[in-house]
């Protein structure tokens, strides 16, 4: 039934939704994908020309990307 709801879902929906995909494990595979891309990220950032402060705040701002749950 919720793949196949013709409209958004309502929060319930939206909850049971989540539940099943964190039971599948699909909410572990896509951190763990989020972790690889950002550790891409940070040694891209190691082989670039930046100032110090511009290096920093983006660093400070890469753990947020994947630890946020709000």
């Amino acid at each position: 039934a919720l793949l196949t709801s013709a409209g958004p879902l309502d929060d319930a929906a939206a909850r049971r939704a989540a539940e099943l995909i964190d039971e599948a494990g699909g909410r572990r595979a896509t951190v763990t994908e989020a972790e690889e891309h950002l550790a891409a990220a940070r040694a891209c950032l190691d082989r670039v020309p930046l100032a110090d402060e511009a290096k920093g705040d983006l660093l400070t701002l890469i753990p947020y990307l994947v630890d946020r749950t709000g």
